[in-house]
């Protein structure tokens, strides 16, 4: 079994998750990548929009590896094992294990990426950070489907049970993620790490104690990966000020 659902590590991960941040694919990155385009690079936008798009499809498939630590990373092609593939941003948080998974780019001027996940959730995650803005309770098995309207904030969604969903703003601000969300972001990353496992070596046991060791990995990485970020942001600020 897995670790239980209200674990205090699967809490305290799922802070780590949901505050995204999670540098790219490149050690050496200023994180360019992750601050919104200039006017004049938002006016190139639509002609490589379809590169991006494949791009953030291949990130949200990616496995619970990070590039530093495995060597891989997630490209536009889709494969993990490419030395040339590289991404820019990485969304967490969700789980995709059941069957494949739409994403997309919605909100104004696009700047929040979408996608399902086998909960039955609708996650929406800032386009430049990671920072997941909201999970929406979108289907009750798996969200598979999403496209956003082409002019109007509004998207729709649907996945297994019979219903399709018309989502639009409804506040000026989106609610904070309470307590019960963080530990579900914990356990999907638990999740998903056991499935990897078991894809790696046949075996389909996964003891508590193995998951909270991987817990504790996937803590000490996070906050690294956060801390290289937030101390690059800090470098690219302090060499435009100069």
């Amino acid at each position: 079994d897995l670790l239980d659902e209200r674990d205090p590590l699967l809490y305290e991960l799922g802070k780590l998750l949901a505050a995204g941040k999670h540098g790219n694919s490149s050690s050496s990155s200023t994180n360019a990548n992750l601050q919104p385009p200039a006017p004049a690079a938002a006016a190139t936008a639509a002609g490589t929009n379809s590169s991006r798009r494949r791009r953030v499809g291949a990130v949200l498939q990616d496995s619970d590896h990070t590039p530093a630590a495995a060597g891989v990373g997630a490209g536009v092609t889709g494969g993990s094992g490419s030395s040339s593939s590289h991404w820019c941003c990485r969304y967490r948080g969700h789980v995709s294990l059941k069957t494949v998974k739409d994403v997309t780019f919605v909100g104004p001027d696009q700047t929040m990426v979408a996608a399902g996940s086998d909960d039955g959730r609708l996650y929406v995650w800032d386009r430049y950070t990671g920072e997941l803005i909201t999970a929406l309770r979108a289907d009750r098995y798996v969200v598979n489907c999403i496209a956003g309207h082409p002019n109007l904030p509004m998207m729709v969604s649907c996945g297994i049970d019979n219903t399709v969903k018309l989502w639009t703003p409804c506040l000026n601000q989106p609610r904070p993620l309470d307590r019960n969300m963080l530990f579900s972001l914990g356990y999907n990353e638990i999740e998903r790490s056991a499935e990897s496992a078991l894809m790696r070596t046949g075996f389909g046991d996964m003891c508590k104690a193995f998951s909270k060791q991987r817990a504790q990995q996937l803590l000490r990485q996070l906050t690294q990966q956060q801390g290289q970020t937030a101390a690059a942001a800090a470098a690219a600020a302090a060499l435009c000020t100069q």
